[in-house]
């Protein structure tokens, strides 16, 4: 269970700026029954870089989705000129 877990945290964590300084500290004092109060609020835990990693992986989603989107919409009226490429109303899919 630990290495599949540690697994998942290392793809989760890929292309992601870890600052080990927070990830030991948070290590040290994020423990059941060890809870200390962080200068700052819990900048340093493990939660708070967990949703902040979230909320940057949710946001180079919905970029890379944009760009998805764009290049699709590009690529229609393009791929509709080619010769050979039939084209239908919109409503018959």
């Amino acid at each position: 269970m630990s290495y599949a877990l540690g697994y998942q945290v290392g793809r989760d964590l890929t292309g992601t700026e870890v600052r080990n300084d927070a990830l030991l500290q948070a290590s040290r004092t994020d423990r059941p029954g060890r809870r200390q109060a962080q200068p700052g609020g819990n900048a340093g835990s493990p939660h708070h870089a967990r949703d902040a990693h979230h909320e940057q992986r949710a946001k180079a989603q919905m970029e890379a989705a944009q760009k998805a989107a764009a290049a699709g919409t590009a690529y229609l009226p393009t791929n509709a000129k080619r010769e050979g490429v039939k084209t239908r109303h919109a409503a018959v899919k």
